[in-house]
């Protein structure tokens, strides 16, 4: 219900709380003498909406994720971050940028190599291709399934 609330302005017009920054934006640009293309553009500035939507979503990860960071001390296997947030605990997922492939090495996507938009992956993510991850303390991974996402799953095109 994004119309729901308005802010009425010196004029007694309704203007919704989407359309308010640029609202102001045009006012400033008049106080300032200036006119520009973008408060024209915008004098019939679309609603924001929502939508329902479904999703996949992973559940009941909780020990899959906990055995992991257990193994691996709480850190990134390839990089050695200690940063949770960053850890989701696997790269077995179909929209992964790198993989470790069964011989424990990280094999980085040729999509991330080649997209010249991908400069700080490349610098970061790069250094670490063909270089084997820190060894798992317990909990090692399973070799088949590695096989099979490196062969299946991975993006490597």
């Amino acid at each position: 219900m994004a119309r729901a609330q308005k802010w009425k302005s010196g004029t007694n017009s309704a203007v919704t709380w989407d359309g308010l920054a640029f609202e102001s934006e045009r006012l400033l640009e008049q106080l300032n003498g200036r006119n520009s293309a973008l408060a024209e553009e915008i004098a019939d500035f679309p609603e924001g909406k929502t939508r329902v939507a479904l999703i996949r979503a992973r559940v009941n990860q909780d020990f899959f994720r906990a055995a992991v960071l257990a193994s691996y001390d709480a850190r990134c296997c390839i990089t050695r971050l200690p940063i949770a947030q960053l850890l989701t605990a696997s790269h077995i997922v179909p929209w992964s940028v790198l993989t470790v492939t069964p011989d424990l090495k990280v094999k980085l996507s040729p999509r991330v190599k080649r997209n010249p938009t991908e400069k700080a992956a490349r610098e970061f993510l790069g250094r670490f291709e063909s270089v084997s991850i820190s060894p798992p303390r317990r909990f090692a991974p399973n070799r088949d399934f590695m096989l099979y996402h490196n062969e299946k799953i991975f993006l490597a095109t």
